[in-house]
């Protein structure tokens, strides 16, 4: 029984886009709950059209690297 380069190579790309979907989904959704609980700590709301998908992460994203770069750049 021979495994042909092809086929090994199918399985790895299988195996490894279901696991970086899974760290992807897992990664958002525990990170954003805990950016909630802070927000919530610092009597901030979250916000109201986020029902925890996670579509407020691409903002939080933005909202964190324009911090480090006013900290960084006089420009910001």
């Amino acid at each position: 029984m021979t495994i042909s380069l092809e086929k090994l190579v199918l399985a790895n790309m299988f195996v490894f886009m279901a696991l970086a979907f899974l760290f992807v989904v897992l990664f958002t959704r525990i990170s954003i709950e805990y950016i909630n609980k802070q927000m919530l700590n610092d009597s901030v709301t979250p916000p109201l059209w986020d029902k925890g998908t996670g579509a407020s992460t691409p903002f939080l994203c933005h909202g964190n690297i324009f911090q480090t770069l006013a900290i960084t750049h006089t420009y910001f």
